[in-house]
């Protein structure tokens, strides 16, 4: 889960690192885009000149002050040899206080705006004035270059990498074109050839270093040779190597610095080693030609030696390994044998095995239609086999995302199948007035309520109080509450998800980087430890705080959340202060706009982060109305997830529903106990049963048609663009949805992603010309050829 101060904070760190600006501006709301445009004008600012002589002399002052100050007690007498060391210790203490403190987001952002408004009003003098070269007589003198904070830079008990730093890199510093930058409240991390920063840290990040026990880091780190990162479940983090090259570990993975000497082009060869024992990672190599460069990945199974490209690497427990070029090329070796693995192509390598043969790879996220040896996917078959992993137990009906190959007879081989959202069930949501409460009914709104032990009631409801009911429909139109929540007095919005506990004190935690509050009548699992996957119930308050009801450890395997807030911004999405993700598949309500309170529901993927499965406008459900989204099932006569629906003249039915399209239902309670259908539209039309990313060879083009290898040809039509220069043996990939009826259609631009390696052979030379003969005299030469003639 991330916010958009996250956000900021992550371009803030690319920005440092080097990324053009318009890169880190992608994306970003209004506010941290003239934030991020504020921060790259002031590092463009030129550093005025300054005064060695002047700094030397204040900083011996500084010192002896300092010196002084701990020399003496309060008494005036001389303080004993342990005077100091309680000194640094409150120093300590003082430092860790203040590390609390501005870890609160209201005191870090009046902070960061203080320092912000000092450093420009610095700025202006400076600009104007310049640096004082000499210090006036009774004048204070005001020295730039003293640092904020002490200049060791602060990291994780027991981890010491920056001792390793030999002084000709640490004096190289000011020059290093990438860094971690915290902005406002601390300096960039040193970063060498042989120093690499962790960094984009999320969830639970542990280092070891020396075969020593492991220790969980909270903020950007150094590491180098001989240490160990790992991840915990809904976890993630990013090194930052020297020259630019990043490696993204995800989830529950472990990578050991082998070997790192990462420089920069034209100081050397780049020598990088990595050896990943469990999980996933993806590797953004920079491009080198140095000869003797090498940038390795070793695993269990095998190894891949890249020169400049992008690249995945899947290792499971059972030590099978999967090798996923995005971009360039990567010699994958086992066993002696060794495999070229180009842009869009996958290589499995079982420990005790060679590499398979390399084949192209497909990605992408539909809903399934069938089960067993053989699956179908967004409208398309997969085998899966031994080797096949499945995730979250999908079901006929749910949304599954799937990766998988091509086989050389143009089969489709599924590697991966990951449950993303269970088939749309028949979930509702009213507004009405509670009219009567048993133990296992209520009336609401004229309607009949079924309770049972699990149903969730926030509030002291009574009768005559207007209430939220959120549940199911059953077979017959029976309705089952699962929530039922106290509109006019609830203490705030209400949300649930699931997430990984970091820090766990008296009155709050961190779970998943957010800071939960804990009361007196919170309800916690017992035995709950840092690392554990929970799920948390509570309420946002009008101030922010998210105030937890329940924290309980998860007990399936499907991560989810939903909460409600105020829209903040759309394209990103933001909703009272969480960023979350959308995908093609997701369903929101048409008109929302920023200001509408929504409720959000969605997975939390495995790397942690937030995906949207439906948005909804909580307002613009009238009372005494029942709104659900399901699949359609028949439209003569009309039924919805096995439920029939009664239309008349007055009912509104969007366009291009079909059987197999999910619709939203919004269906009005009439006083007599009656149903009334009032709209029924479709969601996320373009989607259909899913969208596959296709990567093949190109057989052929022939003006505007492109014949592909294991898929239908293609008509460029002038919608579709091209990027690359399409022609035989070339490779491309694009994405493909396939409509309810199973026509497909090309999503988006066709990508050339790998062109052949044309060799061009010389032509031979010609052979060279006979030396000229000896000169004879023309009669010679006419009576020799007379002779001939007779």
């Amino acid at each position: 889960m991330s916010t958009r101060e996250d956000l900021l904070q992550e371009r803030l760190e690319r920005l440092e690192a080097g990324y053009p600006l318009e890169a880190c501006l992608v994306g970003l709301p209004e506010e941290e885009a003239e934030a991020l445009k504020l921060a790259a004008r002031l590092r463009e600012l030129a550093r005025a000149e300054q005064s060695q002589a002047v700094v030397a002399a204040q900083r011996a002052a500084l010192l002896n002050a300092a010196a002084a100050t701990v020399g003496k007690r309060q008494d005036g007498r001389a303080a004993t040899g342990t005077e100091p060391g309680r000194a640094l210790a409150w120093l300590e203490g003082l430092r860790t206080g203040l590390d609390r403190l501005l870890s609160r987001r209201e005191v870090a952002f009046g902070a960061a705006f203080l320092f912000l408004c000092a450093f420009l009003a610095f700025a202006w003098v400076g600009l104007r004035r310049g640096w004082s070269e000499e210090t006036e007589p009774g004048g204070a003198t005001l020295v730039a270059s003293s640092p904020l904070f002490p200049t060791a830079t602060p990291v994780a008990e027991g981890i010491h990498p920056t001792e390793t730093v030999t002084p000709a890199v640490a004096s190289r510093e000011e020059e290093l074109p990438y860094g971690v930058f915290l902005p406002l409240v601390s300096r960039p991390l040193p970063l060498g050839p042989q120093i690499a920063a962790l960094q984009e840290l999320q969830g639970i990040v542990e280092v070891q270093a020396d075969g020593e026990t492991w220790t969980r880091v909270t903020r950007p780190v150094t590491v180098t040779v001989g240490q160990r990162v790992r991840t915990g479940a809904l976890s993630r983090a990013t090194l930052l190597l020297f020259d630019g090259s990043q490696v993204h570990l995800g989830p529950e993975t472990e990578l050991s610095i082998d070997e790192l000497d990462a420089r920069r082009p034209g100081e050397g060869p780049r020598t990088v080693v990595l050896t990943q024992w469990v999980g996933e990672s993806e590797h953004r190599v920079q491009p080198r030609e140095e000869r003797g460069s090498r940038y390795e990945v070793k695993t269990p199974a095998g190894s891949g030696v890249a020169r400049g490209t992008a690249f995945r690497v899947l290792v499971t427990p059972s030590l099978l390994v999967r090798f996923v070029v995005i971009e360039g090329k990567v010699d994958v070796t086992g066993l002696n044998r060794t495999v070229a693995v180009i842009a869009g192509q996958v290589t499995t390598v079982i420990a005790g095995r060679v590499p398979e043969w390399p084949r192209f790879r497909i990605t992408g996220e539909g809903v399934v239609s069938q089960t067993g040896t053989v699956w179908v996917i967004a409208g398309q078959s997969f085998q899966t086999g031994e080797h096949t992993i499945i995730v979250g137990n999908p079901q006929v009906g749910d949304l599954v995302r799937v990766e998988g190959h091509l086989l050389p007879d143009g089969e489709r081989m599924a590697d991966r199948i990951i449950l993303l959202r269970r088939a749309p069930s028949n979930r509702f949501e009213m507004k009405g007035e509670v009219e009567a409460m048993g133990a296992t009914a209520w009336t609401v709104a004229g309607r009949t309520i079924v309770l049972r032990e699990s149903t969730e009631v926030h509030g002291e409801i009574e009768v005559g109080d207007s209430v939220l009911v959120e549940g199911l429909i059953l077979e017959g139109g029976t309705l089952l509450a699962e929530r039922i929540t106290l509109l006019e007095e609830a203490p705030g919005l209400p949300f649930s998800f699931v997430g990984v506990v970091q820090e766990m004190e008296s009155d709050a935690w961190t779970i998943s980087g957010k800071r939960i509050t804990l009361d007196a009548e919170t309800e916690v699992d017992d035995a709950v430890a840092v690392g554990d996957l929970v799920t948390v119930r509570g309420w946002i308050l009008d101030d922010d705080t998210w105030l937890a009801r329940s924290i309980e450890r998860v007990r399936e395997e499907e991560h989810e959340f939903a909460f409600t807030g105020i829209v903040e911004s759309i394209a990103p999405w933001s909703v009272s202060g969480i960023a979350f993700e959308t995908r093609e598949w997701t369903v929101v309500d048409p008109g929302i706009e920023v200001g509408d309170r929504v409720r959000v529901r969605g997975i939390i993927l495995d790397d942690g982060t937030w995906v949207a499965t439906v948005i909804e406008a909580l307002d613009a459900i009238p009372t005494d109305t029942i709104v659900w989204i399901g699949v359609v099932d028949s439209v003569d006569p009309w039924v919805v997830n096995g439920i029939p629906l009664l239309v008349d003249d007055s009912t509104v039915i969007g366009e291009g529903i079909v059987v197999g399209s999910v619709v939203r239902v919004e269906i009005a309670l009439l006083s007599d106990g009656t149903w009334r259908v009032v709209s029924i539209h479709p969601v996320r039309p373009d989607f259909g049963v899913g969208c596959l990313i296709v990567s093949t060879t190109v057989v052929g083009a022939r003006g505007d048609e492109i014949v592909l290898w294991g898929w239908p040809k293609i008509k460029l039509e002038r919608k579709i663009k091209v990027k690359g220069h399409i022609k035989a043996d070339s490779v491309v990939t694009f994405p493909i949805c396939f409509l309810f009826d199973g026509t497909p259609v090309v999503g988006g631009e066709i990508v050339v992603i790998y062109e052949p390696v044309v060799i061009t052979v010389p032509a031979p030379a010609p052979p060279p010309l006979p030396p000229p003969s000896e000169p004879r005299d023309r009669h010679h030469h006419w009576r020799e050829h007379h002779d001939h003639d007779d």
